[in-house]
């Protein structure tokens, strides 16, 4: 329902990309997942930080490093980034 509010129609997971893809003449090269929970404790503390006059980038990009050495992970991710290249 919440989807349908916001204009989300499509979902896509891994193999099914891949399956629309390589019909097309398109090989997978490397599939991340990004956005997990720890985005929300990023962007809550960076909100804290502004108010308290703090300069939140060095909280924010470690959050952001360690969201991204969870890019194998697809559990709880909110993002999915698929690479393909033409054969």
């Amino acid at each position: 329902m919440h989807d349908r509010r916001i204009g989300h129609k499509r979902h896509y997971d891994e193999a099914r990309l891949q399956g629309l893809f390589a019909p097309r003449g398109f090989r997978h090269v490397e599939t991340q997942w990004t956005g997990h929970p720890l985005k929300v404790l990023q962007y809550a503390l960076t909100i804290a930080g502004q108010r308290l006059r703090r300069d939140p980038s060095r909280v924010w990009w470690a959050l952001e490093r360690a969201d991204l050495g969870s890019r194998k992970r697809r559990l709880g991710a909110l993002q999915i980034s698929a690479v393909f290249e033409r054969r």
